[in-house]
């Protein structure tokens, strides 16, 4: 064990206050830990030993390689993974049958043989197994990942078994994936790699070379690919990747190639951010969608007017009403809506696009439902003065846009099973129904708005059409829905 310590480039130090902390990598300052609980120092062991070789771990061959000599005798330490070892090193079937052992059990195992200088006789062999930590959190962030969309892959350098039983403990690995090694990557061109990607869940034994290759295959079948490492070698990889994400704990190298830097190195912090970055996107859509239905719905109504030949329906100051105090407030409550708990579905961002093809189809026809108000004002102009209709024209106009922000909260699920899920929105209804009540029904509100009291029926009746834009727009998303 000893000699080992002396093989690795890691340790175990102690820091300002007087914690332990793990320098370099993780697996490497993993036995360092085995070896300081061991009793066994190094600055000791480097005086007793003399070293004439010392090579770091060799992403091609798996292991590290050192030569140690003392009194004269020489030793030749191997570390690094069982199957690799037993390949070079032919060491016996027992070392090769318990290293399967425990891989199956899902524990990071590493070989260790120590032969003479020459390799010909073998002084001694163990195994290590590490029993990976997996962060309560991870399961559930990756299932919630999945659920929004995301097809989640492990890259592992890992034995086979060893990362299938990892990937299957927190939910990347399910029954009917595949597990594709480093030689089967390096035997398929991208092109075939990425016919592949579909079905394999783990990449095994994967050298950083084997990430860039597999980046780009996920690319050729069309995926936006990130990517996560922590190595100088992951660089390229992490370049390559639309989203290059680089744990906190990782080399100064792969942060610069990275777009992120996770200060925390969990994955439910990627989870987080995408959640709050798709709920910004899907915000931005929904507060278009509305300004531009609103507003089309307006013109629609004018130029009718102004076509057929009757007066303008709004005057002004009616227009600067609808435009600056019944949208500023309902534009104002989707964006203040708290983004959900968990991934927005994928089905919810179809497009990459702020307006896409589906929002300029809603918008015209939530726009063609608010053309009601137009015969509602053609009807109390013959019965009634032009306040009157003007009025009554206000009120529809108002009570459709109040209406159709409960509309592009969603692209298919309905109004009513939705429900009110953004308090800001009721208070919206309240705080404009309130104001619609005073510019209407007080002499001061018509003095300025140009209004005129209504009655009681009449309100009813300008509500009641209002939430035609409702029904146009459910009618819609019950179609999409059966498509």
């Amino acid at each position: 064990l000893g000699l080992v310590y002396l093989s690795l480039k890691a340790n175990v130090l102690k820091d300002e206050h007087g914690d332990w902390k793990p320098i370099g990598d993780p697996t490497e300052a993993a036995i360092s830990v085995l070896c300081k609980k061991a009793g066994l120092n190094r600055e000791k062991l480097q005086k007793e030993y003399k070293t004439i070789v010392a090579k770091p771990f060799d992403q091609e061959k798996r292991y590290i390689e050192a030569v140690f000599e003392k009194n004269g005798e020489k030793c030749h330490v191997f570390v690094g993974a069982p199957d690799f070892l037993n390949k070079k090193l032919k060491v016996d079937h027992g070392f090769s049958k318990n290293y399967h052992d425990l891989a199956r059990e899902g524990l990071r195992v590493i070989g260790v043989a120590i032969f003479e200088a020459s390799e010909k006789k073998l002084l001694g062999n163990a195994l290590l197994a590490i029993d990976e930590e997996v962060r309560i959190s991870a399961k559930g962030s990756i299932l919630e990942a999945k659920k929004a969309g995301f097809k989640i892959c492990m890259l592992s350098g890992d034995y086979p078994e060893t990362a299938k039983e990892i990937a299957r403990k927190v939910g990347i690995f399910l029954e009917g994936d595949k597990v594709l090694t480093g030689e089967d990557v390096e035997k398929l061109s991208i092109g075939e790699l990425s016919q592949k990607t579909e079905n394999v869940s783990v990449f095994a034994r994967i050298t950083p070379e084997h990430k860039l290759k597999i980046v780009r295959a996920f690319q050729s079948a069309g995926r936006v690919a990130a990517m996560t490492g922590d190595g100088v070698n992951d660089a390229p990889a992490l370049q390559a990747a639309i989203l290059g994400i680089c744990v906190g704990s990782g080399t100064q190298v792969a942060k610069d190639a990275s777009d992120i830097v996770l200060v925390d190195d969990n994955f439910e912090t990627i989870v987080t951010a995408i959640s709050e970055g798709r709920a910004i996107y899907l915000t931005l859509k929904k507060v278009i969608l509305y300004l531009f239905s609103t507003s089309f719905g307006e013109v629609l109504v004018l130029a009718g007017a102004i076509v057929i030949g009757l007066p303008l329906p709004l005057v002004a100051v009616q227009i600067i009403w609808l435009n600056f105090v019944t949208d500023g407030f309902f534009v104002v409550a989707l964006a203040a809506q708290k983004p959900k708990a968990e991934l927005i579905s994928k089905e919810e961002l179809k497009s990459g696009e702020l307006v896409d093809s589906l929002m300029v189809q809603r918008i015209i026809t939530m726009g063609l439902s608010m053309i009601i108000a137009l015969p509602v004002f053609y009807y109390f102009l013959n019965d009634y003065s032009l306040d009157y209709a003007r009025t009554m024209a206000l009120l529809v106009l108002a009570a459709t846009q109040w209406f159709n922000s409960l509309n592009v909260r969603s692209r298919y699920v309905s109004v009513f099973k939705k429900g009110m899920d953004n308090p800001y929105i009721v208070f919206s209804f309240i705080i404009v129904f309130a104001l619609q009540i005073l510019i209407i029904e007080t002499a001061w509100g018509n003095r300025v708005m140009h209004t005129t009291g209504l009655t009681f029926l009449h309100w009813v009746l300008a509500l009641a059409l209002s939430t035609s834009v409702i029904w146009v727009e459910e009618a819609r998303k019950l179609l999409t829905r059966s498509k």
